[in-house]
């Protein structure tokens, strides 16, 4: 699931292979779906420009959709892909950084990997987002230990202490995203709960409640702290944080 740069659509895959644009202030779907090979399409993630879409998919595909006319830009990229379980843009559109079991970055002037992938623990690496403001690239092991590591992607170096996230037993870490600040991260897992983190300290600020687990989180990139949350009944929700009271986060929006 991905946030359009304007806040105004939400796209989100599906396990039937495509991928849908919701106008959030109707509520409804907008324009014609974008339609994956085969497969269940695991993630999506807007250009900061808004003209495109990438999306990752069971069929190690790595697509770039031209969003205007719901076709791909560019042939389906499969050369360094395995599963394509995350993507993401980079702040400035020049990257692209995608999970399969490492962590790669894509030069989108070339759309050729950039360097050697980064590699973490020996389960590999599945979730990825970019720090809007300064660059860091996040990256997580979705089946080994809950943890959420901060890379200097130029560098290649792992800064600062890893998160530990949604540890209780037998639970499953799913997604998380960056806040359009940088100040914060959104996780969420199969314990039915979505937890906000000060990324400054690494402390969880808020621990929220769902009445189901959520498979995807996403940020309004716009500045409106808003955040949308994919559950696996098969909801959308959309919330309101308040970053000013720190403790105070309400449901705006359910389709």
């Amino acid at each position: 699931m991905s946030w359009s740069p304007d806040g105004c659509f939400l796209a989100s895959g599906g396990e039937d292979g495509t991928i849908l644009i919701w106008n959030t202030l109707t509520r409804q779907q907008d324009g014609e779906p974008l339609l994956v090979q085969e497969g269940p399409v695991y993630s999506v993630s807007w250009s900061p420009d808004g003209r495109f879409l990438v999306s990752g998919s069971w069929n190690t595909n790595l697509t770039i959709w031209d969003v205007e006319s719901r076709q791909p830009k560019i042939a389906p990229i499969q050369e360094y892909c395995g599963w394509v379980i995350s993507v993401s843009w980079s702040p400035d559109g020049r990257f692209l950084a995608w999970g399969d079991s490492r962590v790669n970055i894509l030069d989108t002037t070339t759309w050729q990997r950039l360097g050697e992938p980064l590699r973490g623990y020996t389960s590999g690496f599945h979730l990825v987002s970019w720090n809007p403001n300064d660059g860091h690239l996040l990256a997580s092991s979705e089946n080994h230990d809950d943890t959420i590591i901060i890379w200097d992607a130029e560098k290649r170096e792992e800064l600062g202490e890893p998160l530990r996230v949604h540890q209780q037993s037998g639970n499953v870490f799913r997604r998380f995203s960056w806040s359009h600040d940088g100040n914060y991260i959104a996780s969420c897992g199969d314990d039915e709960t979505i937890i906000i983190w000060d990324f400054e300290t690494r402390k969880p600020l808020l621990r929220f409640p769902l009445d189901s687990s959520a498979n995807s989180v996403e940020w309004d990139p716009s500045g409106s702290n808003r955040l949308a949350i994919g559950q696996a009944n098969g909801w959308v929700r959309i919330f309101q944080f308040h970053p000013a009271r720190r403790q105070s986060f309400h449901e705006m929006r359910l389709f």
